[in-house]
């Protein structure tokens, strides 16, 4: 197109298999949703309550779906 810098307005909408990794994303949200399910001390982990470490480990969970969801649908 005309007046539009490379690339913008080429892309192609993802294939079905690309969008399949968008729900990847809804991973976290189910492992965080429920508080309960992990609202406890016990096991401790280097004597941090399990309520902390769960959540602490879902930060690198959820970093690493979402640099697999980017790189596999951009």
């Amino acid at each position: 197109m005309a007046g539009h810098p490379r690339g913008e307005g080429d892309a192609a909408p993802p294939s079905r298999r690309r969008r399949g990794y968008y729900w990847l994303l809804l991973l976290p949200f189910a492992g965080l949703l429920y508080p309960p399910l992990y609202a406890h001390a016990n096991p401790h982990l280097w004597g941090i309550p399990f309520f902390y470490w769960y959540q602490v480990v879902w930060l690198g969970v959820t970093a690493a779906i979402s640099t697999l969801v980017y790189r596999n649908t951009g």
